[in-house]
């Protein structure tokens, strides 16, 4: 009789591990997607932006500039560009060819850069304006224009000249949950049951 319950348990015991094996290997299936997205005819063009003075008051003029370069071996005729002014700078000056949110370009040629200038004046501080440019709704790396709080002198917390910014990623560690471990003392206990059955009789 006494074999008899340590070759249950001991059964049970295997039983248990390749159920829980099972399901955690089912948890770390990796799912591939697909994101290859369908070829849209986009013209082959670069959008920078840059700003002067480096450091901005509220109160302060800023010249923005927008540079547009045709990277492609083609002409590109009316070339529709929209360019978003934040609510945080008044637009004072700018291109003729920029009408209701949006510039037009009637002809740029391969290798080509264009420049507009966009005078604007900060009207609130303590805050970072984003100015966005897109492109048939692909949109380009913005711009971000920190103005300075009120009373503080030589303090900037801005984005470079060329425009460019940090993202930042969540630094959580990354891995395939474990296969099996948070049941290990389960089954050691289990283990235990039956040789201290025995070891009783």
């Amino acid at each position: 009789m006494k074999v008899k319950y340590v070759l249950f348990a001991l059964i049970a015991v295997f039983f248990i591990f390749a159920l829980t094996n099972v399901v955690s290997a089912s948890d770390n299936d990796t799912i591939f997607v697909n994101d290859t997205s369908e070829d849209i005819s986009t013209p082959d063009v670069d959008i920078s932006q840059s700003y002067e003075p480096s450091t901005v008051s509220k109160g302060d003029m800023v010249n923005v500039y927008v540079d547009v370069k045709n990277n492609g071996n083609e002409a590109i005729h009316n070339l529709t560009i929209f360019y978003k002014i934040p609510k945080e700078f008044n637009l004072l000056i700018f291109p003729a060819e920029y009408n209701d949110g949006k510039f037009i370009i009637d002809n740029i040629v391969p290798g080509e850069i264009l420049r507009y200038t966009f005078i604007c004046q900060a009207l609130v501080s303590n805050v970072t304006a984003i100015f966005e440019a897109s492109l048939d709704g692909s949109s380009f790396i913005p711009l971000n224009i920190y103005v300075q709080p009120e009373n503080v002198n030589n303090e900037s917390n801005q984005s470079d000249i060329n425009g460019s910014t940090s993202q930042i990623v969540n630094n959580a560690p990354i891995g395939l949950n474990s296969a099996g471990n948070p049941f290990a003392l389960l089954i050691l206990g289990l283990l235990l049951i039956p040789l201290s059955i025995y070891k009783k009789h």
